[in-house]
């Protein structure tokens, strides 16, 4: 990755020659823009390979902030102008929404690929039962008390393990209940 080049004195130097750029007056911001894009950013990009570009907001409806500059590589964004010349303040990288795009061409926000909804395995009602009465068999063989939470607490990460994790039921069950045996001090069950 080419790391983000310092071209603070270049941007000073273009700005100080382009005073007609900062107007004190409500054309401050489209004078700004209009320096960025037409001479700033083209003129960094001759000696740079083309990597800066021009900050687009794309959930603001595509506004083109008129002081900003994006480094390609690294999406990192540098603040290059204040309303009365240059500066040189860079910034860590934007939301996904905030777009680096080319002089000369419009944004081209590429969506990120829709994930594929997971296998969703049905509900068993059978397999809770099978993982309950495991856990009676542990109270009836050491005579403690049954707790709830107890049973509660290892059923949850069982079914976890096996209707989010994919984990196969005959695993997940032997596993699930040999923690719940170990909790009681018992040894565990062979697969």
């Amino acid at each position: 990755m080419v790391a983000m080049p310092n071209r603070r004195a270049q941007v000073y130097v273009i700005c100080e020659k382009n005073p007609e750029s900062f107007p004190q007056n409500e054309h401050n911001d489209d004078a700004r823009r209009e320096l960025l894009l037409g001479t700033i950013i083209p003129s960094l990009n001759r000696q740079d390979g083309g990597n800066w570009g021009y900050m687009t907001k794309t959930d603001q409806g595509n506004k083109v902030p008129c002081d900003i500059m994006m480094w390609r590589p690294t999406n990192e964004v540098v603040d290059c102008m204040t309303g009365t010349g240059g500066t040189w303040i860079p910034h860590d990288p934007p939301p996904p929404e905030w777009v680096w795009t080319a002089v000369g061409s419009s944004p081209t926000p590429v969506p990120p690929e829709p994930e594929p909804p997971p296998e969703q395995i049905p509900y068993d009602e059978a397999k809770s039962i099978q993982f309950g009465e495991a856990c009676n068999a542990v109270y009836a063989e050491t005579g403690a008390s049954p707790d709830a939470g107890m049973i509660a607490v290892h059923s949850m990460r069982c079914a976890y393990d096996y209707y989010v994790n994919g984990m196969a039921w005959d695993e997940c069950f032997n596993k699930h209940v040999n923690e719940f045996r170990a909790e009681y001090g018992l040894p565990p069950l062979k697969a």
